[in-house]
């Protein structure tokens, strides 16, 4: 019969196996579809803000300057918008790759605990802390 121990450990491995699927493993797929989603959107308003800013009328009535000054600024304007689509897409795909990633790794430790589990073999190093975001 197995130590007191080792009942203890198998459940606490169990356990931890459970969480990673039920928990962690969605939480950080949700947290990359969040990224992607909210990286489309800023870039799609940064994107009009940038056509917007070539409207040398409103852009003229928005920043209160004179013609000259709002023909002068508004394609450098717009083109920084653009720019910082650019940027921002690509900072929340990175994050969102990053997250998946974590998801991947998360749910095959979670697959190797319940294979170790399902052998009967016991664990022989603690669980580790859980993983960092």
């Amino acid at each position: 019969m197995p130590p007191p121990e080792a009942a203890a450990d198998k459940g606490r491995h169990a356990a931890e196996a459970r969480v990673l699927r039920a928990e962690r493993v969605p939480q950080l797929v949700g947290m990359s579809v969040a990224a992607r989603l909210l990286g489309a959107e800023l870039s799609r308003q940064l994107a009009a803000d940038a056509r917007a800013a070539l409207d040398c009328a409103a852009l003229q009535e928005h920043l209160g300057c004179d013609e000259a000054t709002t023909q002068a600024l508004a394609a450098p304007l717009a083109a920084w918008l653009l720019e910082r689509a650019r940027v921002v897409a690509a900072r929340c795909e990175a994050r969102a790759e990053e997250w998946l990633g974590q998801a991947h790794r998360v749910e095959g430790r979670a697959e190797a605990i319940e294979e170790l589990l399902g052998r009967g073999l016991s664990l022989a190093t603690p669980a580790p802390p859980p993983v960092a975001e």
